[in-house]
């Protein structure tokens, strides 16, 4: 009894002490997310390589197949934010500045598509579209930048 108790107190200190729970819970959910969609690439792949062409979509962008260059362009950023979510989960110090970096690039395309494109590729319809990703990608990229320098120096001092 005494013995169980003693284990149960190391898991839950141990678990409490993760920085991964000193997240945000957006973040955090995030990263859960991405982290599953990232494992579905391979999936993807494979059911298009069989003509079964499932349906990707992201900022915007969207395509029934996903071995032509909207859909590996899609495949790419899932692939990039699955990393970052991974690097975030297993708590590296490189997460934070690929987050970055992945947080610019998705404020750029949601930029992009706010009506940009249409303008520059098709002057006779143009459509203004908001993207409500910009809405989380900013907070994100807020975050990420502020809280580098603190979750690098957690990470050394615990190395």
């Amino acid at each position: 009894m005494i013995r169980n108790h003693f284990f149960e107190k190391v898991k839950l200190k141990y678990l409490f002490n993760n920085r991964t729970f000193e997240l945000p819970w957006w973040i955090k959910g995030g990263t859960i997310l991405f982290l599953f969609t990232s494992l579905l690439i391979p999936l993807i792949l494979i059911l298009s390589f069989l003509d079964l062409k499932p349906d990707i979509a992201l900022y915007g962008f969207q395509t029934s197949n996903p071995l032509s260059k909207t859909g590996l362009m899609i495949l790419l950023l899932y692939a990039l934010k699955g990393i970052v979510a991974f690097g975030i989960f297993k708590e590296k110090i490189w997460a934070f500045r690929l987050g970055i970096i992945d947080s610019i690039i998705g404020i750029i395309i949601c930029i992009l598509q706010f009506g940009i494109i249409d303008l520059v590729a098709n002057s006779t319809n143009i459509t203004f579209e908001f993207r409500l990703e910009i809405l989380i990608l900013i907070p994100y990229l807020i975050y990420l930048s502020k809280n580098k320098k603190s979750w690098s120096k957690m990470i050394q001092d615990n190395q």
